[in-house]
């Protein structure tokens, strides 16, 4: 709301004004400046209903266990072997050549790994 108040008082101190047609907004009246402020406030409001809907639904996934974000790009089989590889000697570059990924990927999964084994 704060940008469209912004946008228009530009306007105004530019001597012109906004006229939306298909709304029948006219900023060069005092009702045409109401009824942008009006509009601008229901559509702060619905992104902000958008914003917590999104929340909630995101809240309800993970307490059902849902996995959020990208697919992992290792199973845990996969981490398993680079695990066991890596203790024997592979380097990061031949596991990430190896499983087609890169370096940082492994990385990660070890990482991973050693927290899993720490908790």
């Amino acid at each position: 709301m704060r940008d469209a108040c912004d946008i228009v008082d530009e306007i105004t101190a530019r001597r012109a004004s906004l006229h939306i047609l298909d709304l029948a907004v006219d900023t060069s009246t005092p009702a045409g400046k109401f009824m942008l402020q009006v509009f601008a406030a229901v559509a702060e409001l619905e992104r902000a209903q958008i914003r917590n809907r999104q929340a909630q639904g995101i809240a309800a996934a993970r307490k059902r266990g849902t996995h959020l974000g990208r697919r992992p790009a290792l199973s845990t089989d996969q981490i398993k072997a680079v695990r066991a590889l890596r203790d024997t000697g592979a380097s990061l570059r031949t596991l990430a050549t190896t499983f087609a990924v890169s370096p940082r990927t492994i990385e990660r999964a070890l990482q991973q790994t050693k927290d899993d084994a720490g908790d």
